[in-house]
């Protein structure tokens, strides 16, 4: 059973293209489900986190830094190993019979050190298809994993997000997390910097 979303706050953004275009319609959604993801539903995650990543990252990346790391972080096998990670935690929202999102956790200490109440899940990744933006997926998914990271006894979440994703660090400031630290990802010759955010509780 998955957990059904009728009334999600609306994380849209004044930026969002296409207002009349019914893709790109703000608000919440009224058949939104988070659940755990299927086995026979790997390839359609798959192509899920290959299209929203290149959606978040493909103007920053440059030469052939974007398909060196698709290739390299975004395969079956690797899809599969997070399915099967028993302490792993993978949740994906559905609507309307369509994967529309995702969100992936697990047990790891901040690396920060010296933050009171240091906490030790982090939210590895939270990603939402570019037209359902602002329609309360991101909400959902992160709820879904606050409320599993309480359950499991966690201390708080962690997370690294791009500091030129303004949308990102704003959902985030939002959920009460906040900066403690930034680190260079080289990522094929294209150096971006992290934020690492926490939140603790």
């Amino acid at each position: 059973m998955g957990t059904r979303f009728n009334e999600c706050a609306s994380l849209a953004s004044a930026e969002a293209p296409h207002k009349r275009d019914p893709r790109w319609q703000t608000g919440p959604m009224t058949d939104l489900v988070i659940r755990p993801l299927l086995a026979a539903e790997i390839p359609q995650l798959r192509d899920l986190a290959e299209e929203t990543f290149r959606e978040a990252f493909a103007h920053a990346l440059v030469g052939p830094a974007l398909e060196l790391l698709l290739i390299g972080r975004f395969t079956q096998a690797k899809f599969e190993a997070l399915q099967d990670d028993p302490e792993g935690w993978l949740r994906v929202a559905e609507e309307g019979g369509r994967l529309v999102g995702y969100a992936q956790a697990q047990p790891a200490p901040c690396p920060v050190q010296g933050v009171e109440g240091r906490p030790d899940w982090e939210l590895g990744r939270l990603y939402v298809r570019q037209t359902h933006h602002g329609r309360g997926v991101g909400q959902a998914l992160m709820q879904a994993c606050v409320d599993a990271a309480q359950a499991a006894g966690a201390r708080g979440l962690w997370l690294k997000v791009w500091e030129d994703n303004p949308r990102g660090r704003a959902f985030y400031r939002r959920w009460g997390f906040v900066e403690l630290g930034r680190e260079d990802m080289d990522l094929y010759g294209t150096v971006l910097v992290h934020l690492i955010l926490v939140k603790a509780w």
